[in-house]
């Protein structure tokens, strides 16, 4: 029987390698073969966020025996792409293999790269792309809960054929550098994501009423009032940019100012402001230390909440704001109205941690807190923190 979402007969779901997929595709031709399709193109562009080398091995024998020029693009957002991955695109567009023309790219670390895009150019002019919700994997490809949606039109492929080319004009070829450099990352991450599992059943146990905050935020999201709200986080975080002179941090006396008059993302004590703009030098090297490199951004945390780059005045509501602006998508705003509601629903950091350590757990907690009730962003996620503490708190304005 074919699936569908009551669970009766419907349009036939599957993916792209037959009907027992998980990761399925909506609108794929009948009798849709992909492994011949990427045999027979002239032209194939994967832009995957992540990849890893069992999904590349599902594909990579249909392309590598045709004649296509081959573009891939990947990133190193969250560390999750494989080196032995990267290692065998630098072989494959080196030419040590019997390979097609064959480029690959890594994605310059400007913002978060998450897309999930494969364009086919077959013979004659005709072409298609599935879009959709699924990396490079065996996961993404088929045994996860993916969806994808299959085109080809040519509206469509005309505005893909844009996209990539803008994509690629903001990568770089990919190099053993980029792959040297990376490694030591990706080992550290992997290191602290497996232990993280292994006490994963602690901190669950440390968000006491967690299925109560998700039903509280999804009804949250669901109100014309968060709308409001969540554009006017939007809006504030392109503003703190701004005046930041984010990513280079080139922060000047007015811009300071401005940022202590910013109220979206918390708002932030004045007493501090003036003492700081004394410090304005140092304040630049600091943002400049923590942020410029994004993969080492966790380990150089503490250096500046407590550490050898610490200005007094310069604490985590303010490491939280400019973190959630430059990377809304990992860094959540840690300040009073989030501490209350966290309490509230019975939230209660790690004893024995330092600040840093309960910082990276609350965070790490909240992103799969964003994941069960769908909250897009740390822009959404501090725009309930913000309306709940408001509820609790009459007579208080919203920010």
């Amino acid at each position: 029987m074919s699936r569908s979402a009551a669970g009766v007969a419907g349009p036939r779901l599957r993916g792209v390698f037959g009907d027992s997929d998980d990761a399925v595709v909506i609108g794929l031709p009948s009798g849709f073969d992909l492994g011949a399709a990427l045999a027979g193109a002239d032209g194939i562009w994967l832009a995957t966020a992540f990849a890893h080398l069992d999904g590349w091995n599902l594909l990579a024998p249909h392309i590598l025996r045709g004649k296509a020029r081959v573009v891939l693009i990947t990133g190193l957002d969250f560390c999750q792409t494989e080196p032995k991955l990267l290692r065998e695109w630098a072989k494959l567009s080196e030419g040590h293999y019997d390979s097609p023309n064959l480029s690959a790219y890594i994605a310059n670390r400007t913002t978060t790269f998450h897309p999930k895009v494969l364009l086919v150019s077959l013979s004659a002019g005709a072409a298609f792309a599935i879009v959709g919700s699924g990396n490079l994997s065996v996961g993404g490809l088929r045994t996860n809960t993916e969806c994808s949606l299959y085109t080809d039109r040519d509206s469509d492929i005309d505005a893909l054929k844009v996209w990539f080319e803008h994509i690629l004009d903001d990568a770089h070829t990919l190099s053993d550098i980029d792959i040297n450099a990376y490694v030591p990352h990706y080992e550290e991450a992997h290191k602290a994501t497996e232990t993280v599992e292994e006490h994963g059943a602690l901190v669950q146990a440390a968000f006491r009423d967690r299925a109560e905050a998700v039903h509280e935020a999804k009804k949250y999201f669901s109100t014309p009032q968060f709308k409001n709200t969540y554009e006017g986080r939007k809006k504030g975080a392109a503003r703190i940019k701004k005046v930041l002179g984010m990513p280079s941090f080139d922060i000047s006396r007015s811009g300071w100012i401005e940022f202590f008059r910013i109220p979206e993302l918390g708002r932030l004590r004045q007493a501090y402001q003036s003492s700081l703009l004394k410090k304005l030098p140092e304040i630049r090297r600091l943002f400049r230390y923590l942020l410029n490199d994004p993969l080492k951004t966790e380990k150089r945390l503490a250096d500046v909440l407590t550490g050898k780059h610490h200005i007094r005045g310069v604490g985590i509501n303010v490491i939280s704001k400019v973190l959630a602006v430059s990377n809304p998508h990992k860094w959540p705003v840690f300040n009073k109205p989030v501490a209350v509601t966290l309490r509230h629903f019975g939230y209660v950091a790690s004893r024995g941690k330092t600040r840093t350590e309960k910082y990276l757990e609350f965070a790490n907690a909240m992103m799969g807190f964003m994941s069960d009730s769908a909250t897009p962003d740390t822009f959404a996620l501090d725009a309930f923190f913000r309306h709940w503490y408001e509820q609790k708190k009459p007579g208080k304005r919203q920010s």
